[in-house]
Parts: structure tokens; sequence; C-alpha cells
């Protein structure tokens, strides 16, 4: 992604990182009931941007969820054998509240995002592409497959995307709904795209 020296509401693509480790940084344990990601104050800039700030933002975002991911991973293993009263559940529903709403922010972002380049998009599909086959039921794959959509139809769907597609194929093929079966359909449809 070209790091373009204009800026949009005085931030920079450069200061997407910052953007992502102030949200999360600020995250609390569990967001005010009712309340979603937006309502956070240090959220707001992240949904001012656009063009190549949100591209940048969304692309800083993904370590973080992966990061968040591997915590509930270990937050299971830790409370793995032990009697259920002594399990610490408020920690793994931290954790837990906390990955459901980087996906959600994602899923937020992702509708705003009309710059991403295909290069971008490989990047962003890449990523779905190594991630571990229970952590895809947590993404909003209805919204990765309707943004891969967008792509296909301004012709920039590469090679790594058509990968990640592939693997949220598999990931709604073990739970075969109406709606995922439509997905599929989708995915289908993307991947013979050319």
């Amino acid at each position: 992604m070209a790091k373009s020296k204009a800026k949009a509401g005085g931030v920079g693509a450069g200061d997407a990182p910052k953007l992502v480790d102030a949200l999360v940084r600020a995250w609390p344990g569990a967001l005010p009931k009712g309340g979603g990601v937006r309502s956070l104050p240090e959220a707001k800039p992240l949904f001012a941007s656009a063009g190549e700030v949100r591209t940048a933002i969304i692309l800083a975002l993904l370590p973080v969820i992966s990061r968040t991911w591997d915590e509930k991973v270990a937050a299971e293993r830790a409370e793995d054998g032990k009697p259920v009263a002594k399990r610490d559940y408020h920690a793994y529903d931290a954790v837990v509240d906390r990955l459901n709403g980087l996906h959600k922010l994602l899923a937020d972002l992702l509708r705003g995002a009309d710059d991403f380049s295909g290069r971008d998009c490989d990047a962003l599909f890449e990523w779905v592409a190594t991630q571990d086959e229970t952590h895809l039921l947590y993404l909003d794959r209805a919204r990765m497959v309707r943004f891969a959509e967008q792509l296909a139809a301004r012709g920039e769907l590469g090679r790594r995307t058509r990968t990640g597609l592939r693997a949220i194929k598999v990931s709604l093929g073990r739970t075969p709904t109406g709606a995922n079966l439509r997905l599929i359909d989708a995915i289908d449809t993307l991947v013979a795209h050319r």
C-alpha cells in the first residue's frame, strides 16, 4: 500500500497502528451495556477515517485480532482440566468479548473501505487463510464475502484473496445452513471469476 503524504482529518496512514493500539489499550473489560465499539472515544478516529487511512487501520487491526485469538486459546487451555467450580470464567469471557468486539470492528470498518487495492485485499484474505478454522467461526464471514464481491466488481480479486475465500468456504461448509450455502455459492462464483 502506498503511503500518501495527504492526511484525512489530520490522520495519516502511518498513524494507523497508533490509533489501533490506543483503542486496544482503552478497551474496557466489557463494553458498556448496549454500547458497541463505536461508543468508545478511541474508536471515533477509526470510523472517521477514509481511503488509504482506513485501509491502513484495517490491516493494522489484523495482528491485534490474531493476538487476541491466541489469548482466548491460552485462556481455554489454562482452564482445561480444572473443576468447574474453580474455573475463571471472568477472564475467559473478557477475552471472548474483546475478540467479538474486534471482529465487529473489522466488519464495520470494511463497510466503508472503498479504496482497498488488490494488494491490500490480498493481504487481508491471506491473513484469513492463515487463521485457525475455529477462529473463522468468529469472523463475520458474510461481510468478508460481500467485501470480496465489491472488489471483484472492480476487478481486484487476486490469487491470495481467492485462497482466503476458499478457507471461508471450508468453514461455512461445516454448518450447511441455507445462509451458509448461499455464501458458498457466492464464493464459488468469486473464485471462478477472472
